[in-house]
């Protein structure tokens, strides 16, 4: 990661991005009958805060790993996931978008849920997040070409 442009993040700064995000889902109805679903892969941080700070569930999805590489979702909460309910899926970095893609399709094909009823929180995001299916989305910090380095990391590692 030596060559790329990096944008640290401070921990005021992801703090008041989750207040802007809990305004958003305020204003598009969201807030009401919703679960949050924390990604294994990254988001924990995001589902967490957002949880105290609104008191809005979580559903942990975790994978299972196939000898091909792919990974199928496994929501080790399922009583929480009804169609009834409407699904934030925080995500630190939305890159190629696969993981969030495959809970999508879990959700849509495994519990019925509509598309109308999931939201992604992407920190970070490629292109590639304007092809996504879902009809709701927020990009907290748009891709400015640089890549974020949130206030949990260590040093060490970028």
């Amino acid at each position: 990661m030596e060559n790329i442009n990096k944008s640290y993040m401070t921990w005021n700064k992801f703090d008041s991005e989750i207040d802007e995000f809990i305004e958003f889902i305020t204003r598009h109805n969201f807030f009401d009958n919703s679960v949050i679903l924390a990604l294994k892969t990254g988001g924990f941080t995001s589902a967490i805060t957002l949880s105290n700070k609104t008191g809005i569930p979580i559903s942990i999805v975790s994978y299972d790993i196939k000898e091909d590489g792919s990974k199928n979702p496994i929501f080790l909460e399922p009583e929480l996931i009804k169609p009834d309910c409407k699904f934030i899926i925080p995500r630190d970095i939305y890159n190629h978008g696969t993981t969030v893609e495959n809970v999508i399709t879990a959700l849509i094909k495994d519990f019925g849920i509509g598309l109308n009823k999931i939201m992604g929180l992407f920190h970070y995001a490629t292109d590639r997040v304007y092809k996504t299916e879902m009809e709701f989305y927020r990009i907290i910090n748009p891709k400015e070409e640089n890549w974020v380095v949130y206030p949990w990391e260590k040093k060490v590692f970028v």
